[in-house]
Order: C-alpha cells, then sequence, then structure tokens
C-alpha cells in the first residue's frame, strides 16, 4: 500500500511539474499580413438651384488574393425643398458585378469585409443628386466621401 502512496505521488508530481513548465510562447501565432491599401475621396457641391446629377468613381486593381476590409466615410448637407431631397446612392462594384449598395441623405459611415480574388477590379462609386438652395438658405447641397480599404491575406 505504501508503494502504491508513494507512486501516485510521484505520478503527480511529474504531472504537476510538467503542466508548470509548459512555454505557451513558444506557439506560434499566425498575425494577418497587410498586402495592400488603398483610398479615395470625392467632394461635390450642386450648383444648379433645378436639381442635378454627379457621378464619380474609382477603381482599385487586386494585386493579390485576399480579404478585403473596406470603411465609407460619408458627410453631407441636402436641403428639404418642396417635398425633394437630395441624396446619395454608394455603391461597390467588383468586376462590374454590385456588391453592395446604399442610398443615403445623411451622414454615415460604412464598415463591411469580403473575399477578393487577385486581379480583381474594385470600384467605389458614388451618384448623387442634388440642388442649390432657396436664396434664404446658406448652403447648396454637398458631400464629401473618403473610402479606405486594406487587403489582408486572409
Amino acid at each position: 500500500m505504501k508503494a502504491q502512496i508513494i507512486a501516485l505521488v510521484m505520478t503527480l508530481l511529474v504531472a504537476s511539474v510538467g503542466y508548470f513548465t509548459y512555454d505557451t510562447s513558444s506557439e506560434t501565432t499566425d498575425e494577418v499580413e497587410l498586402l495592400s491599401e488603398y483610398h479615395w475621396r470625392d467632394v461635390n457641391q450642386f450648383h444648379n438651384s433645378m436639381g442635378s446629377g454627379y457621378e464619380n468613381l474609382t477603381n482599385w486593381t487586386m494585386n493579390s488574393t485576399g480579404r478585403l476590409h473596406l470603411i465609407i466615410d460619408f458627410n453631407c448637407f441636402f436641403d428639404y425643398q418642396d417635398n425633394l431631397t437630395g441624396y446619395a446612392n454608394i455603391s461597390i462594384l467588383e468586376d462590374g458585378e454590385l456588391v453592395w449598395s446604399n442610398v443615403t441623405s445623411e451622414k454615415t459611415s460604412f464598415s463591411f469585409n469580403y473575399s477578393v480574388e487577385q486581379d480583381s477590379n474594385v470600384i467605389v462609386r458614388i451618384r448623387a443628386i442634388g440642388s442649390d438652395t432657396y436664396p434664404d438658405n446658406d448652403f447648396a447641397d454637398w458631400f464629401v466621401i473618403e473610402a479606405h480599404a486594406d487587403l489582408l491575406d486572409r
């Protein structure tokens, strides 16, 4: 019986030494690698009191396959006139196919992720309708859009 107790104590002692001396810092952690960065800014102020349209886009060619993390900040002023309010349609297209779209006439931010293939073309497009305001107002309709994207390896 004494030998069995000593064997049990020795087993527990060896197991506890192994547990407490295990080095977790030797484990490798895979970090996400930044492959490319993309930036775009567009600004417009409308000068026609009858209303007018606007369109602009930027084309980003992906150099690698990965995960695209995209942040869009949109700041604007669209005045309410005669039951009409200007607006902007912000769209993301990849190789001509619509990936995401949103219509807004208010200040907002968007953030999303999606997978892209090497040599694909990602297009950030803005289409807006606005007008100059009545003489009793100080500002015409305007917007500022900023887009930032990081292409990550996963």
